[in-house]
């Protein structure tokens, strides 16, 4: 079974091979990538350029769509994100992309519970 920063390390390799030198708003760099404490892959709207490279270390990858990366200091800078997505139902960031996979240190986290709070 491949660890997680085999599937972080494959998942880096297809985001640059499916990319290559095509951009997007905010594309990170590689070293960005690699070095960021907090990566998050996003998936979109938009089709994927399919890679012949599909092993069982990429299963935690997009199967179809293009996926899109951000780079993060710190996991709390994803709480306006979520708090867009999930309260008021934006779709963030731009084009109708959903949160996906988040990855911190190179290790795949999970999002275990959100706090609800209240006002009149």
């Amino acid at each position: 079974m491949a660890t997680t920063q085999e599937n972080f390390m494959d998942l880096i390799e297809l985001h640059e091979r499916s990319w290559g030198m095509q951009t997007y708003p905010g594309r990170p760099s590689l070293v960005a990538l690699l070095a960021g404490p907090v990566v998050v892959l996003w998936e979109g709207d938009r089709p994927l350029v399919t890679s012949s490279r599909r092993n069982a270390t990429s299963a935690a990858m997009p199967e179809h769509g293009r996926f899109m990366l951000s780079v993060h200091q710190h996991v709390d800078e994803l709480n306006g994100l979520l708090y867009d997505m999930l309260v008021v139902g934006k779709a963030q960031p731009k084009d109708k992309r959903r949160l996906a996979r988040i990855f911190v240190e190179q290790k795949e986290v999970r999002i275990k519970g959100l706090r609800l709070l209240l006002a009149e």
